[in-house]
């Protein structure tokens, strides 16, 4: 049977929904991935979540109600998977206990280049069958990093520094996956950007 994911989106300009949907959307569902999209997290419930394999995360929403984060944490930790995508380290600022299920909070910094993240365990199966791509994305650093069962899968070499990029956590019975890839259609159309969320996806 397919796989099927809530998409937590944003309806906004910049780090939208609409946008990120239409670019992986249909590449995910010939690979047998069925994304729902809702945009907001209201959506986060018990009973809503019980209809899905995963979720996805993307976009600046900045609150969270204790219910929802219960709700999100609990799916997680019984078995489900939770993808989240570039800026969905900087969202719900105000929970704790969403900071440390993705693994760390970031911030942006500057205005962006192009680059290739080094892939640093290949073995995993997260990243099976990705190859390193190039790609423009913002630069962001990392803050409240969590490294507890905590394993990278990729890096970004900046000067003579290296920086986080994407990585993988256990909670529970749970899967977690983020990477700071994915601002724009720059990232999202990149063949190496699809391959990587759609093993993302299966992984978790």
């Amino acid at each position: 049977r397919p796989l099927e994911v809530l998409f937590l989106g944003h309806d906004q300009p910049t780090h939208g929904a609409a946008g990120i949907y239409q670019s992986i959307g249909a590449p995910l569902a010939r690979k047998g991935i069925q994304l729902t999209p809702v945009l907001s997290p209201a959506a986060l419930t018990a009973e809503r979540l019980a209809n899905y394999d995963a979720l996805l995360i993307y976009g600046n929403h900045a609150s969270l109600t204790p219910d929802q984060e219960k709700a999100l944490v609990d799916f997680v930790e019984s078995g489900k998977g939770l993808v989240a995508l570039h800026s969905a380290s900087e969202m719900f600022a105000g929970s704790e206990r969403y900071t440390t299920l993705i693994g760390a909070r970031s911030e942006r910094q500057g205005s962006g280049s192009e680059f290739t993240a080094e892939i640093v365990q290949n073995s995993h199966p997260a990243v099976q069958g990705v190859q390193p791509f190039a790609t423009w994305d913002e630069t962001v650093t990392f803050t409240r990093q969590n490294a507890t069962d905590r394993t990278m899968l990729m890096e970004r070499a900046e000067g003579t520094g290296r920086s986080p990029w994407t990585w993988v956590r256990t909670q529970g019975k749970g899967r977690v996956f983020y990477t700071a890839y994915g601002h724009d259609q720059r990232t999202w159309n990149n063949p190496g950007f699809q391959t990587l969320v759609e093993r993302a996806i299966v992984w978790s």
